[in-house]
């Protein structure tokens, strides 16, 4: 698997400004025509097609619900928060509103009165290359709050798109989602279980800092029934999440001189999440593994 950098953002001057576009580059055309072309194609409506439980003639509307007050303090806590928090990862921070964020019902009813459900989604998710976030019943605060904090982390990342022929067809199609690569012509999406592993932990060092100890969320989960003492580590369980641990642990044993911990590892892989640049990542598991074709081997281990 060949490894490329993706081109640097020309940031001077702009150190403090958000990203407008979830989009971060295109690959195979001029930065003349990149931004043109990526306010076209940030339009979420054509990706919900994609999504059959979600789509239908009246839109997203009808399983969407109005947020409670408290969730509104928390998605605003999470916004004020996230943007120092992608750049310790020298990331561009996303220009995120509370309206990107979209709490919907397990069914719901069309204007003609048929019953819509769906069961199979995710318990939040997001649309590549938009800011739509869509986040579905949750069984406590706790889970709530690491799937807000999870995919707006995922929303930040870097996203990349190249201009391919697809079918002999030419189209824009993903290239790069945080750490993970897309293969061209079979759509396969290489290290995803890598990139989730550093987005959950990435979500587990957030809730620490920002949002466990803030006022408004210690009064919520006081007043939830459904919380208790296993809570906050059965929303931060996963297994994900011992996979990325395992291969800092052994990068860490193995290159002592270099880190003086094994925190120090992982941000590296965190640091090619915001930014894109997995070649310090991929170099580090070469070296410590020891061949040459380790990278490519992890990624196929954990491709989805």
């Amino acid at each position: 698997m060949k490894i490329e950098s993706e081109p640097k953002f020309d940031n001077s001057g702009l150190k403090d400004k958000k990203r407008e576009f979830k989009i971060s580059r295109i690959a195979g055309v001029s930065l003349e025509q990149e931004e043109e072309i990526i306010e076209l194609l940030e339009d979420s409506s054509d990706q919900l097609k994609d999504i059959p439980q979600l789509y239908s003639k009246e839109g997203i509307e009808i399983f969407e619900r109005e947020k409670s007050e408290e969730e509104l303090s928390l998605i605003e806590t999470i916004l004020k928060n996230i943007p120092g928090f992608i750049k310790k990862y020298d990331g561009k921070p996303l220009d995120m509103q509370p309206e990107n964020f979209h709490f919907l019902e397990t069914k719901s009813h069309d204007k003609d009165g048929s019953e819509k459900k769906y069961a199979s989604l995710p318990a939040g998710f997001h649309l590549p290359g938009t800011t739509f976030i869509g986040i579905l019943p949750q069984r406590n605060r706790y889970a709530k709050a690491f799937t807000l904090i999870h995919e707006a982390l995922h929303s930040n990342a870097f996203y990349s798109l190249t201009y391919s022929e697809v079918d002999t067809k030419k189209k824009f199609i993903p290239r790069r989602a945080g750490f993970k690569i897309f293969r061209r012509k079979t759509g396969e999406e290489y290290f995803d279980m890598i990139d989730e592993a550093i987005i959950e932990k990435l979500t587990i060092r957030f809730f620490d800092k920002y949002i466990e100890f803030d006022p408004a969320f210690a009064v919520s989960i006081e007043l939830d029934s459904d919380n208790d003492e296993h809570a906050k580590t059965e929303a931060a369980c996963s297994p994900n999440v011992e996979i990325i641990d395992k291969i800092t642990e052994v990068i860490y044993r193995k290159n002592k001189a270099d880190f003086e911990s094994k925190d120090q590892v992982f941000d590296i892989f965190a640091h090619a999440v915001m930014t894109g640049n997995i070649l310090p990542a991929a170099r580090l598991i070469k070296k410590t593994y020891g061949n040459r074709t380790s990278f490519a081997e992890f990624g196929e281990l954990t491709k989805k």
